[in-house]
């Protein structure tokens, strides 16, 4: 015991000695790695501010909304935004510098990996159409169901290239069919020489007889391209990125970084072709994305992402036009715009569609090659998915079944076929029956024997006319009704939208004529579309006029017929005057026929005949006295989706009526 208490007491003794003196508590110490917030002021105010999630206000999630007052420290500055951390929370994002009432001048400045990089899903923002779905595990799924060589090629919107950008692919195909991404300076286009003007980089699975990745270099001044097939790669995902935002060196490398392969631009030479990009793949600094196939086939995704250094710049962000669908139906009018289902991969034109049209084109979709395959032989998951798609947004469908001024329509075999006259007809009667049949409760208004009345005015070929007779447009009419009761049946035609020169009279006085003859013989016939293309480089150069129009639509409508404006463009190829000059007179015209149609009391529909230049079908041809450089932009909206006068003057109609 004595021991035992000796030890404790000196023990005690021992600990005293080693205490420290008397005073304040220690301080902490500091941890290695300095706190962020220690330095920066605290009681930083702002007036009110979006707080995004990385330092730009496109590109990145809106993750709060600050009140004025609100209480921040600054964490560092990055281009036009700063890395804000919440006084009264651990929530940290940028807001807009402009948004700080007192800016520190020794702020620091963030580098690029410092800051959150813009990540995309690159499939999803460039190719979701009417085909594409989205699986449980994530992976994207495009499925092409056209039976034909041709594929497909979704587009997309512009994407401005980061100082770096960098895309994580891995793809394939249900069916050893080829696929690509392709990455182009420019958005596509309908007319000239399908190379010309457009640098590419592509990555394809499955090309020219390699089953694995390949990469193609094009330089947009000749046909000819440079294939590498990239067999250090193997099967599996990789990065592909361009170090620098003009596309003057490319990269690929595996999920680990490893660098399989490095392109610098100028100078790509490899098996005696060589291609000159002095400014690189992307001179303005944006790409343009597309998915493709060359069909059918199922494309599957696994990886998709893409990855992008922010410029840090405060874009200036306009607000969506406004939506005629709402004016319109204010008249009861109906909003056409044809059907271009692999645009729906650029989410701008998808947007468009939807809020500005209630009804659907289907100008060729329910013809060959993708529906009609062939005698008896339809492709109906095609056409199913499409109308489901279309429907599903909450839109209408009119859609054209039998046109025969353009036999390409009509299967290879039925059209170089030997059939007997009355065997053309049964083919014709079961194609017409099928279809009205199947699809009465999806599409409103059937477009039937387009152009026949045009055909026959001026003796074009028509290929049914040919091999059945002209009543054949009697029949086509008389089985649709016999399928579907309830449907619009409406025959369309060209230049008959008013009498304003010899041409223009000859088809406008047919189309009374023969609407006067059907209905006289009971034909099942409700509407009369007019077309409406004007200025094409074979059409007259006379613009029409308002009371011309509402005389003309008025005088069918005695008829028993309800009208519709179906494909309306004005192509200015071969209008003269200044650009702005161009544009406003083809506003001019377009107001006219929305005047006509709001004024005549009968007309039931507007349509316009595509949504952006880019993708305008009229092409100007020499022989009709124009360059093909002269641009038709007949549409409503530019090249970069923004409305042109055309679209504000439709609009100003409306509200004025």
């Amino acid at each position: 015991m004595k021991k035992s208490a000796f030890f404790v007491l000196w023990l005690a003794l021992f600990l005293i000695g080693c205490a420290a003196p008397q005073g304040p508590a220690p301080t902490e110490t500091p941890s290695r790695t300095p706190d962020p917030y220690a330095r920066l002021p605290t009681s930083i105010t702002i007036t009110e501010a979006s707080l995004f999630s990385g330092p730009g206000n496109t590109g990145y999630e809106v993750t709060a909304t600050l009140p004025a007052g609100e209480a921040v420290a600054l964490m560092g500055i990055y281009g036009d935004f700063v890395q804000v951390h919440l006084a009264n929370s651990q929530q940290v994002g940028f807001i807009w510098k402009d948004m700080v009432e007192e800016m520190p001048s020794n702020l620091q400045v963030l580098a690029v990996n410092d800051v959150p990089w813009i990540e995309e899903d690159f499939v999803y923002r460039n190719c979701m159409g009417p085909f594409t779905s989205i699986n449980t595990d994530g992976t994207t799924v495009i499925n092409d169901y056209s039976p034909g060589p041709g594929g497909y090629q979704l587009e997309g919107a512009p994407i401005q290239l980061g100082s770096q950008t960098q895309l994580t692919i891995a793809m394939e195909t249900n069916n050893g069919k080829t696929a690509w991404i392709e990455m182009a300076d420019v958005p596509f286009r309908s007319y000239g020489e399908w190379y010309l003007g457009y640098r590419r980089v592509t990555i394809f699975k499955g090309y020219n007889g390699y089953e694995g990745y390949s990469i193609e270099f094009r330089d947009g001044l000749k046909p000819d391209a440079i294939t590498i097939p990239l067999t250090k790669l193997g099967d599996v995902p990789f990065h592909l990125i361009f170090i620098d935002p003009f596309g003057r060196k490319i990269q690929i490398t595996d999920l680990v970084g490893n660098i399989k392969y490095e392109f610098t631009i100028p100078g790509i030479d490899y098996e005696g072709t060589s291609l000159s990009l002095p400014d690189g793949f992307f001179p303005e600094q944006t790409l343009y994305l597309s998915c493709a196939s060359d069909g059918p086939t199922s494309v599957s995704f696994s990886e998709h992402t893409m990855s992008r250094a922010p410029a840090g710049v405060w874009e200036e962000t306009e607000d969506p036009p406004p939506s005629l669908l709402t004016l319109a139906r204010q008249h009861d009018i109906d909003i056409i715009l044809p059907s271009v289902d692999w645009n729906f991969g650029d989410q701008r034109y998808a947007t468009i569609v939807r809020q500005q049209s209630s009804m659907e084109y289907l100008v060729a979709e329910v013809s060959a090659p993708n529906f009609w395959l062939g005698k008896d032989n339809y492709n109906f998951d095609y056409l199913d998915h499409l109308t489901d798609f279309i429907l599903q947004d909450g839109r209408k469908i009119m859609a054209t079944i039998v046109y025969g001024p353009a036999p390409e329509l009509v299967p290879e075999d039925i059209r170089n076929g030997s059939f007997t006259q009355d065997e053309y007809r049964e083919i014709l009667h079961d194609y017409v029956s099928t279809v009205t049949c199947r699809y009465k409760d999806k599409v409103s208004i059937w477009m039937i024997a387009n152009e026949s009345v045009g055909a026959r005015v001026i003796n074009a070929y028509d290929f049914w006319a040919d091999k059945v007779g002209w009543n054949y447009v009697d029949l086509a009419f008389q089985w649709a009704r016999g399928c579907d009761p309830d449907g619009i049946l409406l025959l369309n035609d060209t230049q008959n939208e008013n009498r304003s020169d010899p041409n223009t009279t000859l088809y406008a006085d047919s189309m009374l004529a023969t609407i006067r003859d059907m209905k006289a013989r009971g034909i099942p016939l409700d509407a009369v579309g007019i077309q409406g293309h004007f200025f094409e480089p074979w059409e007259s150069m006379v613009p029409p006029t308002k009371d011309g129009v509402i005389w003309t639509m008025q005088g069918y409508a005695e008829l028993g017929v309800d009208v519709y404006i179906t494909e309306l463009d004005v192509n200015l190829s071969r209008v003269e005057g200044s650009h702005d000059e161009k544009w406003g007179y083809q506003a001019q015209i377009y107001k006219i026929m929305m005047d006509a149609c709001l004024e005549s009391g009968v007309c039931k529909g507007f349509g316009v005949f595509g949504i952006d230049d880019p993708h305008c079908w009229g092409i100007c041809f020499p022989d009709f006295g124009c360059p093909p450089e002269v641009l038709p932009e007949a549409l409503w909206f530019d090249a970069d989706f923004k409305p042109k006068p055309a679209f504000y003057a439709v609009m100003e109609s409306l509200q004025e009526h």
